[in-house]
């Protein structure tokens, strides 16, 4: 059975059927065998009479670059980490292989390493400048813009043009990137005359796209989408091809309807057309644009005449983004604007910086294309299902108007309709999921058989939280018809200035009937200076209540979490240093560079409290 991966994706709201994450071992966006490959009309037949050979996606660009590296001295390629291997891997190898001459690393200066790639693609270099992040490139940007682009129109009769520039970066989304590892810029570029904007949907793609960037006499920007690195999996000619830059290719023929994307989307595209197809009785066109800037018009205009309809899908941001553009000249053009028998309709990410909580949300995961367009004012009110189950989930906290008190939002203390109580307070209240917030404060009394034990706890676990989280909030409930009693603790912590978030959750269930006591502790915390580490951790907890008491319940509590932090710290330490690299996200880091004793070890939970070192 296949593993797919565990990218994160959106709930379905209640009019979508298609939300699920992609199969890339089935997806037919990807050629599975070597005959499929093959078979691409555009490989020259020396090609398409070899072989293949099975790469990931960050396999076949380094397998381009060192195509380009062996076949001419004058390729060079240079970034930070590129020497290492960089962040992705794309460059592993090429350093030992090709010299620290052609293959080196560079300061930390997104605008020096543009700079540097253009002066040397002036000089008659073959310049390949990664940048680390595409949420980086900005710095350089002076460099692009009035440099780079305007070169050959500067010195026009001098003959002279960095076309050998290639400027690579990763873009997109991968669910746990947030603000500055998510962003898909292109648009950005795309309004920069002299400047060739790229982006493949797979290996195949990657590695031909690529090699024809390096080959090209114009400065080209080649985004490669994170999401598809490792995912992204198939069968890719051996040797040297070149795909044609500013050429848009049908990936699929249909008759009703035109969908226009480039990139990650076309996976979640693919799949819809597919659920799309079998329900509807209709017949899709697919396009891939691969180069989003200068594109090809006439595909895209050919193909709506065709159908009278299109859809264009991209994971950046839908304002003044490709989708924008796409539409326009189809609606510019007379006689495709003429054969339109429903107006351009765009799916993208939403105009909002990319919140790590609310990464699934804002990718594109398209379930039924039309229910995600703006002819669908009711949109926030269709996810509502999906903040509410995701708020639940999480144990999002809210301050009711009038008080300093965080309340914990989850299944446990629902009333139903959208409400909530709190024992704490005494108090029920309305919860927007969309907008987080809280109204319609009313009171509550707890109609419990277990009230004495649920106040007793709550007042207890007050204390407790008080000395040991001081920022966190808690809560006591009676659930499954009076028969037991959860227990919720729920920490954030973010400090920027130090460069990591983390949150604390757990869970406790209270049986007093097998005087049992079960539940889980989650830690989520996010390291992301010099380095995008991750440490996520489910602990699962079980103990034996001898007294159904508020402080014999407490006692164990802390005893377990007690056990879970020293355990965490002992792990940590006995990872070896090979072992956490192995780990990470982004070279270059070490165990000794992260504080791990104030993340990860036994003051974990203090620490993302906000609170003291003080021990247990």
């Amino acid at each position: 059975m296949p593993r797919l991966p565990t990218r994160l994706y959106s709930t379905a709201p209640p009019s979508a059927r298609l939300n699920f994450p992609t199969d890339f071992s089935t997806t037919p966006i990807l050629n599975h065998t070597a005959q499929s490959a093959l078979q691409n009309i555009e490989l020259p037949p020396d090609i398409q009479n070899g072989t293949t050979k099975r790469m990931n996606l960050f396999q076949s660009v380094n397998d381009a670059m060192s195509l380009a590296l062996a076949a001419d001295e004058s390729v060079i390629l240079f970034g930070e980490d590129v020497a290492f291997g960089g962040v992705f891997r794309c460059s592993m190898g090429l350093a030992e292989n090709f010299g620290s001459e052609r293959v080196f690393n560079t300061p930390l200066s997104e605008q020096g390493i543009v700079g540097f790639g253009i002066g040397a693609a002036a000089e008659g270099m073959k310049a390949i400048a990664e940048i680390q992040f595409a949420d980086y490139v900005y710095p350089a940007f002076d460099q692009l813009v009035n440099e780079a682009a305007k070169f050959r129109y500067r010195d026009g009769k001098e003959g002279r043009h960095v076309g050998g520039l290639t400027v690579r970066m990763p873009c997109g989304g991968v669910g746990h990137g947030a603000l500055y590892h998510s962003q898909s810029p292109e648009s950005l570029f795309t309004h920069i005359p002299g400047l060739r904007v790229i982006m493949p949907r797979s290996p195949i793609q990657a590695k031909g796209l690529l090699l024809s960037a390096i080959a090209s006499n114009d400065p080209c920007i080649f985004m490669e989408p994170k999401a598809l690195y490792r995912a992204a999996v198939e069968q890719v000619p051996t040797g040297t091809y070149y795909l044609p830059l500013s050429k848009a290719e049908v990936l699929k023929e249909g008759s009703d309807l035109t969908i226009v994307s480039y990139g990650h989307p076309l996976y979640t595209c693919s799949a819809a057309i597919e659920k799309a197809e079998k329900d509807l009785g209709i017949s899709i066109e697919l396009i891939d644009l691969r180069t989003v800037y200068p594109w090809d018009k006439e595909t895209v205009l050919k193909s709506v005449r065709k159908t009278g309809r299109c859809v264009v899908v991209h994971e950046s941001m839908v304002n003044a983004g490709i989708g924008a553009e796409v539409a326009a000249s189809i609606q510019e053009d007379k006689e495709t604007f003429l054969r339109l028998e429903a107006s351009v309709m765009r799916v993208a990410g939403w105009s909002v910086h990319m919140a790590l909580m609310f990464e699934r949300f804002n990718i594109p995961d398209v379930a039924n294309i039309k229910a995600l367009t703006i002819e669908t004012p009711t949109l926030v009110s269709q996810l509502g299902p999906a903040f509410e189950k995701y708020n639940e989930e999480q144990f999002a906290t809210v301050k009711l108007p009038g008080s300093s008190q965080h309340v914990i939002i989850s299944s446990h203390n629902s009333l139903g309709d959208g409400r909530y109580y709190d024992v704490e307070s005494s108090s029920s209240f309305a919860f927007d999921h969309s907008t987080q917030k809280a109204s319609a404060v009313q009171s509550y009394v707890l109609e419990s058989s277990q009230s004495d034990l649920v106040k007793s706890l709550s007042k207890s676990l007050g204390s407790h939280v008080k000395e040991h989280y001081p920022n966190a909030s808690y809560g006591v409930y009676p659930i499954e018809n009076d028969s037991k009693i959860a227990i919720l603790v729920v920490a954030n912590k973010y400090s920027p200035n130090n460069f990591w978030n983390g949150r604390w959750r757990s869970l406790y269930i209270f049986d007093p009937t097998s005087s049992s006591l079960s539940g889980s502790i989650k830690v989520d915390v996010h390291y992301y200076e010099d380095g995008n580490v991750r440490l996520l951790t489910n602990k699962p907890v079980s103990a034996s209540i001898s007294s159904a008491s508020a402080s014999t319940i407490l006692r164990e509590i802390t005893i377990a979490e007690k056990k879970y932090q020293e355990e965490l710290n002992k792990g940590f330490n006995n990872l070896s240093e090979g072992a956490f690299k192995g780990l990470r996200r982004q070279l270059p880091i070490t165990r000794q560079k992260i504080e791990w004793d104030k993340i990860s070890g036994y003051r974990l939970g203090q620490d993302i409290g906000g609170g003291s070192s003080n021990k247990r």
